[in-house]
């Protein structure tokens, strides 16, 4: 039940949709409403550094109250856009810009992240990744992205200009020659999969992550999953990490990932197998399903690993030279079991390796030393001649204390005797 009514819209929901809206504004979240709210957006069409802010607002029908964006959020009492129809900036002034149908400040967020400085309402100086539109004026958008592709008419003289595809940096063009072909912006850097060929950006071959020119020998950079057959700085053809074709940019057999060695006839250096396969890397890194006698098997931040038996950070046991895996419903501490110690003594259970053997053990063996138990016979003999000793103990002190006293009396009787008269 709506419980007033404003011309004609249901003044509760107004405003809910307005603090919904300036509470997600807030989180730099452009959300869209229909209605006559000025402080409300009805379109979010600016785009800066991959988050959307508001490039026209509801429009509330009068212009002394009519809202328009302003660091791409709606506001009515806007002192840098002086001029505003339907929901929009057409003027800018001093510090600021127009981008996009509101005026940014170049000494905040968003707007220093586009331009550096401004006057009178114009972009002067473009950071990195963006470019100024020959002759715009303070009536005009006079920043836009390098790899914006959307044209811009100039209201001053109707003429246009766009970004490049693709293009992480660029140079201002010349002016447009007329007022019907736009205008691109001079390339200078592509991104990732692309290199810059006559001011556009063109695509590298499908292994290359960088490159100079086309052609899969013309890689700078390698995809997930290859390496650079190249000397380090060079570039050349990006090769499967997996692969042996190539004699003298050998790859690793099943491995998945992997960085070049920079050297001629020197295998890549695998840092990840494929699915089944452990990555062991005792001498030149390999790729096996049995990591064979000193490792076992594991998972080391997310990557499937040979670890060594005395490789206590990932769940091996100190000194520890040959193990076996224990079952992972008993893996409360140690991953394995060990069966043989580099030099020290190996425990009973198989769950260190000690420098002395522990009570009711004995140390045996003469190049694999191990605490073994002793017998149960021998345990239960000690056990009975520690008793024996424990009772034994208080009678041979009373009887040692006896032969004391009778010696003092004695003693003084025999000095007595013979004393002087």
């Amino acid at each position: 039940v709506c419980r007033e009514a404003r011309d004609g819209a249901c003044v509760e929901h107004a405003e809910e949709a307005r603090a919904e809206t300036k509470e997600q504004l807030s989180a730099n979240q452009c959300v869209e409403v229909t209605g006559s709210d000025p402080s409300t957006c009805k379109t979010c069409g600016a785009v800066i550094g991959g988050t959307k802010y508001c490039s026209a607002c509801n429009d509330s029908g009068s212009a002394s109250s009519s809202g328009a964006p302003t660091d791409g959020v709606c506001t009515a009492n806007n002192a840098v856009c002086n001029a505003k129809s339907t929901g929009v900036c057409t003027t800018c002034t001093g510090s600021s810009f127009m981008f996009k149908g509101g005026c940014y400040r170049t000494g905040q967020d968003p707007g220093q992240t586009m331009c550096k400085t401004a006057v009178n309402g114009v972009c002067t100086s473009p950071q990195t990744g963006y470019f100024i539109p020959p002759d715009a004026t303070k009536t005009d958008q006079s920043i836009m992205a390098c790899n914006d592709t959307t044209e811009i008419t100039l209201t001053s003289n109707s003429k246009k200009y766009k970004g490049v595809l693709h293009c992480t940096q660029c140079n201002t063009p010349a002016t447009a020659d007329n007022t019907v072909t736009a205008k691109a912006a001079t390339c200078t850097a592509c991104e990732d999969g692309y290199f810059v060929a006559s001011a556009a950006c063109t695509a590298c071959h499908s292994s290359c992550l960088t490159c100079s020119a086309e052609g899969e020998s013309s890689c700078k950079s390698c995809k997930e999953g290859y390496f650079l057959g190249a000397t380090s700085g060079g570039q050349g053809k990006c090769i499967q990490c997996s692969s042996k074709t190539e004699q003298n940019w050998p790859g690793v057999d099943n491995c998945a990932k992997c960085t070049s060695s920079g050297q001629s006839g020197t295998a890549a250096s695998c840092t990840e197998c494929a699915d089944n396969y452990y990555l062991k890397t005792d001498g030149t890194p390999s790729c096996v399903t049995n990591c064979g006698e000193g490792f076992f098997p594991t998972t080391v931040n997310s990557i499937k690993k040979c670890v060594s038996c005395g490789d206590k950070t990932n769940g091996g046991i100190q000194y520890c030279a040959k193990c076996s895996l224990k079952a992972s419903s008993a893996r409360a501490g140690a991953a394995v079991t060990c069966t043989e110690c580099t030099s020290n003594k190996l425990s009973p259970l198989g769950d260190a390796c000690l420098a002395t053997c522990p009570a009711g053990t004995y140390e045996t063996g003469d190049t694999n030393k191990a605490c073994t138990p002793l017998p149960h016979v021998v345990l239960l003999v000690l056990r009975r001649w520690r008793v024996f000793l424990h009772r034994l103990l208080p009678r041979a002190r009373a009887e040692q204390g006896r032969r004391h006293h009778k010696g003092h009396l004695y003693r003084r009787v025999h000095g007595s005797l013979h004393g002087p008269l």
